[in-house]
């Protein structure tokens, strides 16, 4: 690995987690605006391979003791361009990452760099209140992946009864 990529792949990533919990919550607030409450809450960074952009996904319906679904595809209410500074921050991370010499073989350390900072954005969130606890449930979902990074912002993030929950359905 080249001291550039090195320094690429441990970069300071505060700048993206500062765009990323402003996006939050603006979106949210924007929810509350409209009246629209929700128990679950999901950020969707594409795949296992790539983080093009943030999608995220909100369910009012949610429920554990109900036996609701933990699985975001389910949920009708994705929200395109909700995280529009963060979609630019990554835009210029993943610009950057294609422009390095030799970087290919460390696409997946750069994906999980960016998976990350959404995973401290989302910890530095729950101060606020508005994501995780009690039985309202939040995760960083990846459609049709079995991603680390699901089952630890899961385990992380949420109640152990919430946990639990996620485990029986998707563990």
């Amino acid at each position: 690995m080249t001291a550039e990529i090195q320094n690429f792949l441990t970069r300071d990533d505060r700048e993206l987690i500062g765009a990323i919990k402003s996006g939050i919550r603006e979106h949210i607030a924007k929810l509350q605006s409209r009246g629209d409450s929700f128990t679950g809450y999901a950020v969707m960074p594409g795949s296992e391979d790539s983080v093009p952009s943030l999608v995220v996904n909100h369910s009012s319906q949610f429920r554990v003791s109900d036996g609701d679904s933990c699985l975001v595809d389910e949920w009708p209410n994705y929200g395109y361009d909700e995280l529009p500074a963060a979609d630019t921050l990554l835009a210029t991370l993943n610009r950057r990452f294609r422009e390095l010499p030799d970087a290919e073989p460390y696409r997946r350390a750069h994906v999980m760099k960016l998976h990350e900072s959404i995973f401290t954005a989302l910890v530095e969130l729950r101060p606020d209140k508005q994501l995780g606890g009690g039985d309202s449930y939040v995760v960083i979902w990846i459609p049709d992946s079995s991603c680390e990074i699901i089952h630890r912002s899961a385990k992380e993030l949420n109640s152990p009864q919430v946990y639990e929950t996620f485990q029986s359905e998707c563990g």
